[in-house]
Parts: C-alpha cells; structure tokens; sequence
C-alpha cells in the first residue's frame, strides 16, 4: 500500500525498529560468581521510596524497576564479601 505526503508525492513507509532493552544485567556484563548471589554482596543496596528496592551500587541507578536487582539470582563477576 502506498502512502502519499501532503504534497501528493509517494511516501516511504517507515523502517521498523528492532526493540531493544536499555539496560543490560551486570551478569551479561561482567560474568558470574560460582556459589554467591546478589544477597551476599557488599554492593546491593535496598533503597526506600513507597517500598523496598533493591539495587547494585555499582550500576545506573534509577527511580525504575529496570535497574532493580533479586536477591536470589547468581552473582556477578564484580561480586565481594559483605
């Protein structure tokens, strides 16, 4: 189907964009840690707003749930002793 612009002249249809996540897991980033997880870091941080977030200080800290973190997933290469 074609799409003609305000001046009468054949439009382009627009190129879909693949969607994308903003953000990637520090996992993806740096890797795992055998037999740690996020709980037992010295980086995770739980942050008050209505509830309790839980978030690494070593990432993009924002206001979203993107950037939270579970406490039970596998630890990340940047993992240390609480």
């Amino acid at each position: 189907m074609e799409q003609y612009d305000l001046w009468g002249e054949i439009r382009e249809p627009p190129k879909k964009i693949k969607p994308s996540r903003k953000f990637k897991t520090m996992q993806e980033l740096h890797g795992y840690t055998d037999n740690q997880t996020c709980k037992t870091c010295s980086h995770s941080r739980s942050i008050v707003y209505a509830n309790r977030y839980w978030k690494c200080e070593l990432w993009q800290l924002s206001h979203g749930s993107a950037t939270d973190i579970r406490l039970k997933n596998k630890a990340c290469g940047k993992w240390k002793k609480k």
